[in-house]
């Protein structure tokens, strides 16, 4: 469940619609039955999607989780992220897990 909730998380640049929201929870219901050596129906094996009935019960035990429409980006924010801001903040969070000893390796970011 923590999966999807951040699955459906999408960033401002790339919003996906509904249906492939979806289908991609499907897809991993499915990767995770298999994973986990559960037995499932031979349709999700033809497929390699869960079922739909699977998806409309899955949303009914977790009525909290729920799809949306991502917002676009500003202006302000797309424009800001080119890459003289970029090479900025990656120079000074080198800077600061060199200054830092528990960051040295970068094992603790």
């Amino acid at each position: 469940m923590i999966y999807v909730a951040t699955a459906t998380k999408v960033d401002d640049r790339t919003p996906k619609d509904d249906a492939s929201l979806l289908l991609e929870c499907r897809q991993v219901a499915y990767e995770m039955a298999k994973t986990n050596n559960v037995k499932v129906i031979e349709k999700w094996h033809d497929t390699g999607f869960a079922g739909i009935k699977w998806l409309y019960n899955f949303r009914k035990r977790h009525p909290r989780l729920s799809l949306r429409t991502s917002e676009g980006c500003s202006l302000s924010r797309a424009t800001s992220f080119n890459r003289h801001n970029v090479n900025m903040f990656y120079d000074k969070l080198h800077d600061v897990m060199m200054r830092e000893p528990a960051f040295a390796y970068g094992t603790r970011v």
